[in-house]
């Protein structure tokens, strides 16, 4: 299995360098019919991913954001977002990225996010640790500042109204990047927390895996571990990860 996820985090690599210089030349285009924000490059990237895994695996699932978006249950499935936050690749913005984990027995045993904006590759196995660029990290141990992670369909919804106001008196920012991304800030000390309302749950299996690595947690908004189906999302090191979930659930009425 070493020797795939190797693969995996080889192949993200040089499919973002192909993305800086797209994106660069201008030549990145919404081709979305059913959806907006899809690209050319979305679907290149999950058929290759794909390809690796069963070309090597062929009795392993595949769920992913594109054109494998139906859970099945599965010794393992790989969880894989080609492009996390294309909008912002389109609109020539940084800190999107490609995501991929790899589930087995239920358990998230490998994670990887690579953001080509700023050549940042974070990985994580389980007992093994969190790395960005081969280099170990750690979540903060202060309690002060918050990501929102928001999307855009749902800026105006009554679960985003409530989790904003959740956070009022701390230090929040809402960031347009990609959620995965910014998973990866907070297990890198670069924030203190997240919450997140989200539209489907493909970043966050890789998310939880890398911030448990990294001395944190990402859970639902009931406490446990991510779930296909789930759409609220708290994380952070783990006082902020009790605080947030605490404050989170108290605005949505969830307190028992």
């Amino acid at each position: 299995m070493e020797i795939l996820y190797t693969q995996i985090t080889d192949y993200m690599q040089e499919a973002g360098q192909r993305l800086v210089e797209l994106q660069a030349r201008g030549k990145i285009k919404d081709i979305g019919v059913t959806k907006s924000n899809v690209t050319e490059e979305d679907l290149r990237i999950e058929r290759a991913l794909t390809g690796l895994i069963l070309d090597t695996y062929p009795d392993h699932k595949i769920f992913a954001e594109e054109e494998h978006d139906s859970f099945e249950n599965a010794e393992n499935i790989w969880v894989i977002d080609p492009i996390s936050a294309t909008r912002a690749l389109i609109e020539g913005r940084p800190h999107y990225a490609s995501v991929a984990a790899h589930v087995q027995n239920g358990k998230t045993r490998f994670a990887a996010v690579y953001d080509p904006s700023v050549g940042e590759l974070f990985t994580a196995e389980t007992g093994k640790g969190a790395y960005l660029n081969g280099k170990l990290i750690s979540v903060s141990s202060t309690t002060h500042s918050v990501l929102q992670n928001t999307a855009t369909s749902l800026f105006d919804s009554a679960n985003a109204i409530a989790l904003r106001s959740a956070t009022k008196g701390l230090d929040t920012e809402r960031n347009e990047a990609s959620f995965a991304v910014n998973y990866c800030l907070v297990a890198a000390s670069r924030k203190d927390g997240v919450i997140s309302v989200a539209k489907d749950s493909f970043p966050e299996f890789a998310g939880a895996l890398i911030l448990q690595e990294a001395g944190g947690e990402l859970t639902n908004i009931d406490g446990g571990a991510v779930q296909p189906g789930d759409r609220l999302f708290i994380g952070g090191n783990r006082a902020m990860h009790e605080k947030l979930l605490r404050l989170s659930r108290a605005a949505l009425g969830l307190d028992d």
